[in-house]
């Protein structure tokens, strides 16, 4: 999959660099793994597949809907909603296009706002956990 502008830089060794993002598939979704709950957002579904595409499978019990997302520094953040849908609470749990939060995983907090800053939401929709 091809990288995507993300607005955001980093600098190293004085030089400004553009940080690019891109859905990991494959093997490269295992970049993910050891990442811990880092913040929260509040988007509905349609955003977040417009942005992301369509989620992948996942363990189709806590969680009805899940994305994991590179960045160019090597930084990794899920996005995924968390025992609040019909996978764990049956009838009584959200359809998945109605969830209107969803949690942000990573290995760094900082991936919350980058995924907060892709999805063009502001600062009273998004926080760190």
């Amino acid at each position: 999959m091809d990288w995507n502008e993300t607005g955001l830089y980093t600098y190293k060794k004085g030089k400004k660099r553009n940080i690019l993002w891109k859905r990991l598939e494959g093997n490269e979704k295992s970049k993910a793994e050891m990442s811990s709950l880092k913040g929260y957002i509040l988007c509905d579904f349609e955003k977040l597949v417009k942005t992301f595409g369509e989620p992948e499978p996942f363990d189709n019990y806590k969680t009805d809907a899940h994305w994991t997302i590179g960045f160019s520094d090597q930084e990794v953040a899920t996005i995924y909603n968390w025992k609040n849908g019909i996978n764990y609470l049956g009838n009584d749990g959200l359809i998945t296009y109605l969830i209107p939060d969803w949690h942000i995983g990573g290995h760094n907090a900082n991936v919350v706002r980058r995924i907060a800053k892709l999805l063009q939401i502001g600062e009273m929709d998004w926080s760190y956990s």
